[in-house]
């Protein structure tokens, strides 16, 4: 049991230095994020918090993923209705 909760935190922290290392190589083309992927990867650590129930912290990261891609969303939605 102990393995896989290691594994999980290992894995997760692989994730964010990938995601780091994407948004700071993007910020050079200076184009828009798709603000939909902030969702999928808030829904895969939901999913991979699951199975790890010794820590809330993939659980909060996938919660704080969904609701930063999910109000980026909304701003999006709102500016192009304006124009």
């Amino acid at each position: 049991m102990r393995i896989m909760s290691e594994l999980y935190l290992i894995l997760g922290i692989l994730l964010i230095i990938l995601i780091l290392a994407f948004i700071f190589i993007k910020k050079k083309n200076k184009k828009e994020p798709d603000h939909n992927v902030y969702i999928i990867i808030g829904i895969v650590f939901l999913v991979m918090s699951l199975g790890n129930s010794s820590s809330s912290s993939l659980w909060f990261l996938g919660l704080l993923f969904l609701i930063i891609g999910l109000i980026e969303k909304l701003k999006e939605k709102k500016t192009k209705s304006k124009n």
